[in-house]
């Protein structure tokens, strides 16, 4: 599956400006609804070695904050990877967070 243009491109300039453009360039990333339990873990997978697919739910499209937030969320999610495979919102997480907060990644979104 070929991934959404807009969030692809919002991705780019993400990984570019807040991620020194150190994430797999070759993410797929598109909408996808997601299930009620799908709060328990995030929707990014590693679909084969070093391959990622981030799903954002379709009901955040209309609301730019929500799904821009949403995917920087993820990013860091998938920044931690390597060393944290499926790592969920422990120290490491909340102080990639807090990384994205202090150099104004959430400035208008959150």
């Amino acid at each position: 599956m070929d991934s959404d243009r807009q969030l692809k491109l919002w991705y780019s300039k993400y990984n570019a400006k807040w991620f020194g453009g150190e994430l797999p360039t070759d993410t797929v990333i598109y909408w996808k609804p997601l299930s009620a339990d799908a709060g328990k873990s995030c929707p990014i997978f590693e679909v084969a070695d070093g391959k990622f697919e981030i799903n954002i739910d379709p009901k955040h499209s209309g609301t730019d904050w929500a799904w821009k937030l949403i995917l920087l969320h993820e990013m860091a999610h998938l920044k931690l990877w390597k060393k944290f495979p499926r790592h969920q919102h422990g120290k490491a997480f909340q102080e990639e967070m807090q990384r994205l907060s202090q150099a104004g990644a959430l400035k208008g979104i959150w």
